[in-house]
């Protein structure tokens, strides 16, 4: 009986081994803190919502570990360190899907702690992918517009660019009519001035409602408590342009009035955009590494005590069985023969 467990467990040790070590090299980080300036505000409301800049049900960290999942940070893994010769596999989708095998991304619950892990046989190019899924990450993040920021930077390129083309043509208008841009500054009104720097407010709040309700849905309470703010200022646009009617000549004033909110608008977008490059510049200035992968001294895999449990555990089961077999067939016997 004592043979089979022997047996067992030198397989086991065979096993053991003949399996080639893997190492496990690891690497933790944080995403980039959010922005607490005040043009990042709107962003923040809908974070406090749990809505996000790129995905209405994800946070900001859930991104980030989608984003190491993706193909496209795979792909760049496949190639920087030519994983079809090094698994030994030659279709894209199988080489991916072991690679899906080798690799973990963890989230943590409670911290926002991203942590990777990669198993490789080479205990050096286990260190390197970790690093280099880091590093992937970071260029992903710098053409991908999933922060906060980035969506509000190119959204308000886009909008300065407009408002300071019109802004030109204003100037010419003006100059068409024989009013240079100096003589301009001598407002013909009070409430003139004042019509502009609404039309301005109006527009920057229309820029913001747009936002949420492509960020946040328009049943959003955040939506909801802008709309309303923008049809308030509206209504006060309106009465303020009642109050301005008769000031002055109404061509010059029709000039005057798209000069100043051009002016006005460009000055507050211009001061949003600075702010929104600031903030980039901060979210994609650098993952905030906690653990930076080191080479693995010690194997991974496989576990002695796994390997050498399964063995005994498999000698244990066989020597049962083959006691039960026995047993068996000499009761049996004995029956055959006192029949």
């Amino acid at each position: 009986m004592l043979v089979l467990p022997c047996a067992a467990f030198i397989a086991a040790m065979a096993v053991f081994f003949a399996i080639p070590p893997t190492y496990t090299a690891k690497t933790s980080f944080f995403p980039p803190a959010q922005s607490p300036s005040a043009a990042s505000g709107l962003f923040n409301q809908l974070n406090a919502l749990g809505v996000s800049g790129a995905g209405a049900a994800k946070t900001q960290a859930e991104q980030y570990v989608a984003m190491l999942k993706s193909r496209s940070v795979a792909d760049s893994q496949i190639t920087r360190f030519d994983l079809p010769r090094v698994y030994g596999l030659k279709l894209p989708e199988d080489v991916r899907r072991k690679l899906a095998q080798q690799t973990n991304v963890y989230l943590s619950s409670r911290s926002d702690l991203i942590e990777v892990s990669v198993d490789d046989l080479d205990p050096q190019r286990a260190a390197q992918m970790a690093s280099y899924y880091v590093e992937s990450l970071t260029n992903l993040l710098g053409r991908v517009a999933v922060t906060d920021a980035r969506q509000r930077r190119i959204f308000l390129e886009k909008q300065v660019d407009e408002t300071r083309a019109a802004l030109d043509k204003a100037e010419k208008s003006l100059r068409g009519a024989g009013v240079s841009p100096s003589a301009a500054q001598l407002e013909p009104g009070a409430a003139v001035g004042m019509v502009a720097q609404m039309n301005a407010n109006i527009v920057a709040q229309d820029i913001k409602l747009t936002t949420l309700r492509s960020v946040a849905g328009e049943a959003n309470p955040a939506t909801l408590a802008a709309k309303s703010e923008l049809a308030a200022l509206r209504r006060r646009l309106g009465e303020m342009q009642a109050g301005a009617k008769n000031t002055v000549d109404d061509e010059y004033t029709g000039l005057y009035r798209d000069y100043k909110y051009n002016g006005a608008l460009l000055e507050l977008l211009a001061t949003q955009l600075a702010s929104a490059r600031i903030d980039e510049a901060r979210d994609g200035s650098s993952l905030q590494i906690v653990d930076f992968p080191v080479v693995p001294q010690k194997k991974s895999k496989p576990s002695a005590l796994f390997v050498l449990g399964t063995g005994l555990a498999l000698g244990i089961g066989l020597t049962l069985l083959a006691w039960f077999v026995t047993r068996q067939a000499r009761a049996q016997a004995t029956s055959g023969e006192r029949t």
